[in-house]
């Protein structure tokens, strides 16, 4: 475990310390004892970071955490207050990547919609003008969603996705989506998911598994249409 500096609740107000962290606001994922959640990163620093998490974390819990790289890194629980948790990193080259510093391997093809990935077992209606067609949940960031739909759409760019206890969300169709993905389609929100709203709705819905692999250097590899 790294020895370097772990931001604590407080620190900023001691000046020895503080010339070794940063404040940050940084949404990402969270995996703990086969459960994942949204995120926040409050502060970090070469040793580890600062979250804001719903989990029930407890010290010395071993976690991950998702970025929006498309990066994951491992770390051990520190502390716990309130809300919070310092999470000291396993590896200290994981500040590099939470710092947004190290770019996925070229020979990593990146999500199309974007990071952190969940998948969820659950039904959305996909509407364009009168027309509403089912459509089963892929997987899901607060950016985009991917839709599995047995249904023609053409050429059609834009959608309404009405998703039960998230309210319905404009979202543009991508094209970059793997073609062996019969029926797999790629939709960006106008608007990003709401964090709390998100968060609450994915503390609700099952999840359908860890949507991603360990890739090169530490990079995440989504299964589903990679």
């Amino acid at each position: 475990m790294t020895d370097g500096h772990l931001p604590r609740e407080g620190d900023f107000s001691d000046r020895r310390t503080a010339d070794r962290q940063i404040s940050v606001l940084i949404n990402a994922a969270i995996m703990h004892q086969g459960r994942d959640s949204l995120c926040r990163i409050r502060n970090l620093s070469s040793g580890g970071v600062m979250i804001e998490c719903g989990l029930p974390l407890a010290v010395d819990d071993v976690v991950s955490l998702r970025l929006k790289s498309g990066h994951e890194i491992g770390g051990l629980v520190r502390w716990v207050s309130e809300g919070k948790a310092g999470v000291a990193f396993d590896d200290p080259a994981s500040a590099m990547l939470v710092s947004g510093a190290v770019a996925l391997p070229e020979t990593m093809r990146p999500s199309p919609i974007g990071y952190p990935l969940f998948r969820r077992t659950a039904l959305v209606k996909l509407c364009v003008g009168h027309r509403r067609e089912p459509a089963v949940v892929a997987m899901i960031s607060p950016t985009g969603i991917i839709v599995e739909s047995g249904t023609d759409w053409g050429s059609e760019g834009l959608f309404t996705v009405c998703i039960d206890d998230l309210g319905d969300h404009v979202a543009r169709r991508s094209d970059a989506v793997s073609g062996d993905e019969e029926g797999a389609m790629a939709l960006i929100f106008v608007q990003p998911l709401h964090y709390r709203a998100f968060n609450e709705w994915l503390a609700a819905v099952p999840s359908t598994g860890d949507p991603a692999t360990e890739g090169v250097d530490g990079a995440v590899e989504s299964r589903h249409w990679v």
